[in-house]
C-alpha cells in the first residue's frame, strides 16, 4: 500500500469547508452522518460553508 501511495499520490476527498466561527455546525454535518469526504474547519475563512468535491 505504501508503494501505491508513493508512486501515484494520495489526496483526500473534502466535502465540506466551514469557516471557524461555524464550527459546532462542522460537527453536527459530521455527526448526522452527512459527509462524504473530510469536513474542514478553517481558521482563514470568513463565508459561508463550501461545497468541494474533485
Amino acid at each position: 500500500m505504501n508503494a501505491f501511495i508513493g508512486t501515484h499520490g494520495l489526496r483526500p476527498v473534502i466535502d465540506r469547508v466551514f469557516p471557524f466561527d461555524a464550527a459546532v455546525d462542522a460537527y453536527r454535518y459530521y455527526a448526522a452522518g452527512g459527509p462524504f469526504g473530510k469536513v474542514v474547519v478553517s481558521h482563514s475563512q470568513a463565508s459561508p460553508p463550501a461545497r468541494i468535491r474533485g
